[in-house]
């Protein structure tokens, strides 16, 4: 018990004028900083290792993050972690204050001239959605912007909206 105490802290809480006794309440100890609370991991760019170092992200976890940042081209948003096969909203809001997205890091698709593949590889895009904009560019010409994207039927304005960070409109 006499070795607590000295690592105790001790402020005076009551001097009482009828008798020369101070009594004293132990303070509770400042917290460390420690790595983890000044973490910022951008995701856009981190390999597997450095997203391990996010509680409840390990090497499975981690792998497929990098796997679907891939394949998505980037992340526009952090939000966009909660589309990863089997990442929890608790886990998801554990990791946000530590994890940035750079949109400067996103790969976009030349919607003009992307082929086939290109298109329909992307997670936002289907098969059938990627054919009516090959389609759509062999019968009326390049698509402008994303009102030309919102012509086509198969393309609904949350689709859109959703790939829009990584069309490249220009040719």
């Amino acid at each position: 018990n006499q070795y607590r105490l000295q690592y105790r802290h001790y402020y005076p809480r009551d001097i009482r004028n009828s008798s020369d006794s101070i009594h004293y309440v132990s303070s509770p100890r400042p917290k460390p900083i420690s790595h983890y609370d000044t973490l910022l991991v951008d995701i856009n760019t981190a390999d597997t290792s450095r997203l391990q170092q996010l509680r409840g992200i390990g090497p499975v976890f981690a792998t497929r993050i990098v796997r679907y940042r891939t394949s998505l081209g980037g992340f526009a948003s952090v939000d966009q972690l909660l589309e990863v096969y089997g990442m929890s909203y608790d886990r998801f809001s554990d990791i946000a204050p530590h994890i940035v997205a750079s949109p400067s890091n996103i790969s976009k698709i030349p919607i003009n001239s992307a082929s086939l593949d290109q298109l329909r590889n992307h997670p936002y895009l289907d098969y059938h959605q990627a054919r009516a904009i090959i389609e759509y560019r062999k019968k009326l010409g390049p698509i402008q912007n994303q009102d030309d994207l919102l012509k086509i039927n198969l393309i609904d304005y949350p689709t859109a909206r959703k790939i829009s960070p990584y069309i490249q409109y220009n040719p």
